[in-house]
């Protein structure tokens, strides 16, 4: 009887196995790539060691509204030279951009330039703007 049940119903299966694997792999994925996630909620804990907030976001969107006391390393020049950041390398870097997608394929250049205790910001700045946060502008 679950025999043919399951037979029927194989592709719902195949399904739920793979939203159980998915549930299982996202937080090792999380890592991946070089940089931990650190949520908005659990970044100041962070931000009590020695650490550098590092905006990867355009500019633009770095005027319009940063973390406080982030420094702006738009994401198309820490690609071309991220020579700037060697002083930090002994920090805890934390980077962010505006929605968290930059600021992953930064933790994984600065982890192939030598980097170790890279974090990135779940979510960027909108995640910290939703938590009701401070910003700069």
């Amino acid at each position: 009887m679950f025999e043919q049940f399951f037979v029927e119903n194989l592709v719902l299966f195949a399904a739920l196995l793979v939203v159980i694997a998915l549930f299982f792999a996202l937080p090792g994925l999380a890592t991946i790539g070089g940089s931990e996630a650190v949520s908005a909620l659990h970044l100041p804990q962070l931000q009590r060691s020695k650490h550098v907030i590092i905006d990867v976001s355009t500019s633009a969107e770095y005027n319009k509204a940063h973390l406080p006391g982030a420094l702006s390393v738009p994401l198309d020049e820490l690609l071309k030279d991220s020579s700037t950041l060697d002083k930090h390398k002994t920090k805890n870097l934390i980077i962010t951009c505006a929605n968290g997608s930059k600021s992953i394929r930064a933790g994984k250049h600065l982890k192939k330039m030598g980097f170790q205790n890279i974090h990135h910001l779940s979510g960027g700045l909108v995640a910290w703007e939703r938590e009701s946060l401070p910003v700069e502008s």
